[in-house]
């Protein structure tokens, strides 16, 4: 699970090296801080078994 700036989504998209906030976890619940405005896009990768809230 990590988040990635408009910037960075494009590139993940596209298969480029990207950067992101966040990473592996292996317990829950997980608080990822960023900094800056604008939008930001929460990348989960799984089999469905996660839930997660924005605040």
């Amino acid at each position: 699970m990590f988040l990635v700036d408009r910037n960075n989504f494009r590139k993940y998209q596209s298969g480029q090296q990207f950067q992101y906030y966040g990473g592996h976890y292996i317990i829950s619940p997980v608080n990822i801080t960023v900094n800056g405005d604008g939008q930001w896009y929460l990348i989960v990768r799984g089999g469905g078994q996660y839930e997660y809230r924005f605040y």
